[in-house]
């Protein structure tokens, strides 16, 4: 199936499909034509550049959660100016979003 590539093809698509389909090819690296070559004949993509999976990404957020509230009890134990405890409380309130978004997962 391999050789000299001499074809083409045309093909209708939406733009957002359009676009779907150029990121994707991107993200592994690969120009267009030969993202939809190796989907259409069925063929091994490479990994995704930079992917994590959700797992990776749960564990990566439990270790920052972690170490922002350890931050947080640390200052609370000592606080120093008001602007830095505005910025610790913003932390406070984003690591708690954070939470709340790794739960429902």
């Amino acid at each position: 199936m391999s050789g000299r590539k001499t074809e083409c093809i045309k093909f209708r698509l939406s733009t957002e499909e359009k676009e779907a389909l150029l990121h994707k090819a991107k993200q592994v690296s690969l120009p267009i034509s030969e993202y939809l070559r190796r989907c259409g004949l069925n063929r091994q993509l490479p990994k995704p550049r930079n992917s994590l999976s959700e797992i990776e990404i749960k564990q990566l957020l439990r270790r920052v959660l972690k170490a922002a509230s350890k931050l947080i009890r640390r200052f609370n134990r000592n606080p120093h100016s008001e602007a830095v405890r505005k910025t610790v409380n913003d932390l406070s309130e984003q690591v708690q979003a954070c939470q709340e978004v790794a739960n429902k997962r």
